[in-house]
């Protein structure tokens, strides 16, 4: 059941980092938000019965200090795979989403996980100047709104 579980979360990982890069790619990101939260919808319809529904490591860590008390030895190490099934499917995903769009120069599919301010410039197609204030940024995002959730679906 433990290997379902892992399987399960890797694939839902793969598929929400494949909507928010072909989001973002299609029509110039306008519909972004609405294929990440469709595919959201569809991953804890289908999987979470299963799997919990977690598709992120913010949300299993969450759940380990909220529930995982009792066993906490057996717990953290089923959560040590369950992130590492996370990030491989997340991997996977972006994988996914690099090389199934075009290539050529003037259409050119960005990854977020690999490059965050894509084509700032036509000589270096990652300008990495600021990634430490983005990826600041994204990570107290991530961190306010996983707490805010899980405080609520835990409660």
């Amino acid at each position: 059941m433990k290997a379902v579980v892992l399987v399960y979360e890797a694939i839902g990982s793969a598929f929400i980092m494949i909507s928010i890069n072909w989001g973002a790619y299609m029509q110039k990101g306008q519909f972004g938000p609405i294929c990440v939260g469709a595919t959201l919808f569809a991953d804890i319809v289908i999987f979470g019965p299963i799997s919990g529904g977690h598709f992120n490591p913010a949300v299993t860590f969450g759940v380990i200090v909220r529930e995982g008390r009792k066993k906490l030895k057996q717990n953290c190490i089923y959560c040590f795979q369950i992130v590492l099934a996370q990030c491989i499917g997340a991997f996977l995903g972006c994988w996914i989403a690099f090389y199934a769009t075009t290539h050529d120069d003037h259409h050119r599919m960005r990854t977020f996980v690999l490059c965050p301010n894509f084509r700032k410039s036509e000589e270096d197609p990652c300008d990495y100047s600021n990634s430490s204030e983005v990826y600041g940024k994204v990570f107290m995002i991530e961190l306010v709104v996983t707490f805010i959730y899980i405080s609520y679906s835990l409660s």
